[in-house]
Parts: C-alpha cells; sequence; structure tokens
C-alpha cells in the first residue's frame, strides 16, 4: 500500500473545525480474561472481546468560530484522503486552548464516541 500524504485530511464536526491540522482516532476493544483449568494450556491466559470504544483528537489553530462547548454532540468525520474516511456520532468531551509566547494559539478537542466508527 502507498503512503498517504497528510495534506489530504479534513474534519467536520457540525459547523465547526475548520483549523484542523491533525488528528489521532483511538479505536479499542476491552479483553476479558476467560482463562479456565486447562492442563494442555498451563500458565497462559485466554481472553475474548467485549465492548469496543473509540475516541478522538484533534490539533487545531486557534479560531472563534470553533466555539462548541464540551457536551455537544454530532457527527464526526475524520478525512483521511480523497476516498477514505472515518465517521460515527460522538460528543466533544473537552476543549483546551493552548498559548505559548514563542508559537501560535492552538486548541485542542477530545471526542468521546458513542455508538460505531465505520471507516468508508
Amino acid at each position: 500500500m502507498a503512503e498517504i500524504p497528510g495534506y489530504s485530511g479534513d474534519v467536520s464536526f457540525t459547523s465547526f473545525l475548520t483549523t484542523c491540522k491533525s488528528f489521532v482516532i483511538e479505536h479499542t476493544c476491552d479483553l476479558e480474561d476467560v482463562t479456565a483449568f486447562d492442563a494442555s494450556v498451563s500458565g497462559v491466559k485466554t481472553y475474548a472481546p467485549t465492548l469496543k470504544d473509540w475516541t478522538a483528537t484533534l490539533e487545531m489553530n486557534y479560531s472563534t468560530a470553533n466555539n462548541q462547548t464540551p457536551g455537544t454532540s454530532a457527527l464526526l468525520t475524520l478525512t483521511v484522503d480523497a476516498t477514505s474516511y472515518y465517521n460515527g456520532s460522538a460528543f466533544l468531551q473537552s476543549m483546551t486552548v493552548n498559548e505559548a509566547v514563542d508559537g501560535i494559539v492552538t486548541q485542542t478537542g477530545v471526542f468521546q464516541g458513542t455508538g460505531l466508527l465505520s471507516l468508508s
């Protein structure tokens, strides 16, 4: 598979996040220990998958248009390139403004997925 250039990415969540410059998606699955007495696998644990979960973290240049408040929910679409994107319903969990004397003002948004995360 060929590498995909990062400049192809895009984000939408209601009407903001037009200044997004990077995102990270963490798609996880809880695993439960189902180890039982079994002489054939002595000393080795076994697991079974249970619930799935996902979060997304977005890094953005500061914009007053990014005025959503934590608790806001909408469809979050994270575009990888012209043909690939992730989407799912999410809550804005937190929005942090970062300012430093030697840089530009940025924002970090953390989103908690609710329901399935699909890849199209």
